[in-house]
């Protein structure tokens, strides 16, 4: 499969042209305590819990042989420190970027996903169906915007790294906006970005064979699309 955007440039624009693609490895995150009990995390600065730590480390082990340029990541820590494995991994730079970050998801932070159905049914229903918005005052950022600051850092990072392969970690609402499917935690999406404003996903969004029984067995339960509601209206 491939699923491709593209952006018309503004009329003067900051990033020089490239002629080439760049591969870009978006990351989500490993695991934390708040992904296992299905607590929202949006802004809030979680750690990786143990097994997360691992999965961090699994992600390094695949990468470590892409020949990375440069690792970017959020500032949280969950993905800062998932970054620093793989750039250790790979001997790469590792830079970070508030465009990255989280999405803001307002009311729903701190909470469960069941205390969410009960508190904010609206809320509830904007995360679960793709296209219906979020409350005016559930504080939640617009999709739009999520989509518009990660495109920016990507579109940036493909004019710094033409014909380069890199690395970038994020979070998974974050991610949710971009790819308009929700991905698991730890899991890698293969993207072409450029040349110019247009980025593809080339082949499935959100793999996870590099996780090596880091599934199924208690680690990862954020998934679950009914709890959970992360198959966003029911997309697979």
């Amino acid at each position: 499969l491939k699923y491709c955007s593209s952006v018309r440039a503004p009329a003067q624009s900051r990033i020089p042209m490239a002629t080439e693609t760049t591969t870009v490895f978006f990351c989500r995150h490993g695991e934390t305590d708040w992904n296992l009990a299905k607590r929202f995390q949006g802004r809030i600065d979680i750690p990786l819990n143990d097994a997360g730590g691992q999965q961090a480390q699994q992600i390094a082990d695949t990468l470590r042989h892409h020949n990375l340029a440069v690792v970017w990541t959020s500032p949280l820590s969950r993905a800062r420190n998932t970054a620093v494995a793989i750039a250790a991994a790979a001997g790469a730079e590792l830079e970070v970027d508030d465009r990255l970050l989280e999405r803001e998801l307002g009311v729903m932070q701190g909470y469960t996903s069941g205390e969410v159905r009960q508190f904010h049914p609206k809320c509830w229903a904007a995360w679960k169906t793709r296209g219906l918005p979020f409350p005016e005052d559930s504080n939640v950022e617009p999709g739009t915007a999520v989509v518009s600051r990660v495109e920016s850092a990507l579109f940036e990072l493909a004019a710094a790294y033409p014909g380069k392969a890199v690395a970038v970690v994020g979070h998974g609402a974050a991610l949710k906006c971009v790819l308009t499917r929700a991905v698991g935690t730890a899991s890698i999406s293969v993207l072409r970005v450029g040349p110019g404003k247009s980025w593809c996903i080339v082949g499935r969004p959100g793999l996870e064979g590099h996780l090596k029984g880091l599934r199924g067995l208690g680690f990862f339960k954020d998934a679950d699309a009914e709890e959970w509601g992360e198959d966003q209206d029911g997309a697979s």
